[in-house]
């Protein structure tokens, strides 16, 4: 029976030496380089060259260990590639909370550190396909009901994408095509003529 109440009094009295603080949010960019310096812990824990001991808590999942302590500059720094895409949009995880352990003679403190990272727009923006050819029938009577599919450009980042059409000069296509950015089409503003003009080249940006 002693032995049993020893073993409770110890625990009990451990779970009351503890506290988790939680510290402001922070932000930093992606694809920093390793080793580069994300803050000082000093303004944010209170008498940490002081204390016994303290390190990072060793996060639940190995994509989330990103951050490592410098303990002789008493800073966070980056361990591992911090990609935006791969984190925040594929797995959700776009707040980055960092768990330090701070060990004094009987207390530990917690401090939890919440890690906003931020895109850098990173990925340019592109098309899977560098031209498109589109064939338009001379002097076609229904012009004006035809219609043309462009293609899609694609973003790692995720980034709105905006589009225009420009004619080989950069000047618009007034008069010839207009250009519907919602759906993507190319739509005829005349008959055409193959004895006018029979190629026109436009930039799709």
């Amino acid at each position: 029976m002693f032995v049993i109440l020893c073993i409770i009094f110890f625990f009990v009295s451990f779970n009351d030496s503890q506290t988790i603080k939680h510290l402001n949010e922070i932000s930093i960019e992606e694809e920093l380089s390793i080793g580069s310096i994300v803050t000082s812990l000093i303004d944010k824990i209170p008498n940490l060259e002081q204390s016994n001991e303290y390190d990072l808590v060793t996060p639940l999942s190995i994509d989330l260990d990103l951050f490592s302590i410098n303990h002789s500059q008493h800073c966070l720094i980056i361990k591992n590639r911090i990609d935006y895409e791969n984190l925040c949009l594929k797995k959700n995880h776009c707040i980055i909370s960092v768990s330090i352990a701070v060990s004094n003679d009987d207390t530990i403190d917690v401090y939890i550190l919440p890690i906003r990272i931020l895109n850098t727009n990173d990925n340019l923006i592109k098309f899977l396909v560098n031209r498109t050819i589109i064939e338009i029938e001379e002097n076609d009577e229904y012009w004006f009901k035809k219609n043309y599919s462009l293609p899609h450009a694609y973003d790692d980042d995720q980034d709105l994408i905006t589009y225009s059409i420009y004619l080989q000069n950069w000047n618009k296509p007034h008069g010839l095509f207009a250009f519907d950015e919602k759906n993507l089409l190319l739509k005829l503003l005349k008959k055409f003529e193959r004895e006018e003009q029979n190629i026109y080249l436009l930039g799709f940006v």
